[in-house]
């Protein structure tokens, strides 16, 4: 008898405790969103900054964009902007960086490219092309891992067309 009521008062309560949806876990997952770029204020642009391009401009456009208020344009020609901000992730995780971009025709230049990116850690470099020349926003995407080290990196973002337009810049582990 001592051992059906050990069962009734002890082993019934843990099986309805871990059979009840109360046992879920209450801990919030980890977003998998690194960094977000909406570009909807004019503040939005402070971490970017102009590498190269004489007479090029870097602006938010409250007149063109994808989503929400703002773009980041880039205008008046071929040029290379870096946002200055260490951006930090893990080595030997995926991440895929997506961002909306739409841009004019391509700048003067034999070997110009509409637009391309750069992941810099350290003193490393990899350098994604993205070769749409459209004029109607597209999606782009772009995965990478990071295999010899979790120091931040930085994002170069080079033009060779004559104006462009980015917008919703994610980065984000997969």
């Amino acid at each position: 008898m001592k051992t059906k009521l050990f069962y009734l008062l002890i082993i019934l309560p843990l099986i309805i405790f871990s059979c009840s949806d109360k046992n879920e876990d209450t801990n919030p997952k980890e977003s998998p969103i690194i960094a977000e770029f909406g570009f909807n204020n004019p503040e939005d642009i402070n971490p970017w900054e102009l590498q190269r391009g004489d007479s090029t401009l870097i602006l938010i456009d409250n007149e063109i964009m994808f989503e929400g208020s703002g773009s980041l344009k880039i205008q008046n020609g071929r040029a290379t902007i870096i946002h200055r901000e260490g951006i930090h992730i893990e080595k030997n995780v995926s991440y895929k960086i997506t961002l909306q971009v739409k841009n004019t025709e391509i700048a003067e230049s034999g070997n110009a490219f509409p637009l391309g990116l750069v992941i810099v850690q350290e003193n490393e470099q990899e350098y994604y092309s993205i070769y749409k020349d459209t004029e109607n926003w597209h999606k782009e995407s772009i995965y990478f891992s990071m295999k010899e080290s979790s120091s931040p990196i930085q994002l170069k973002v080079i033009c060779g067309t004559q104006d462009t337009w980015i917008d919703q810049l994610v980065i984000e582990k997969v």
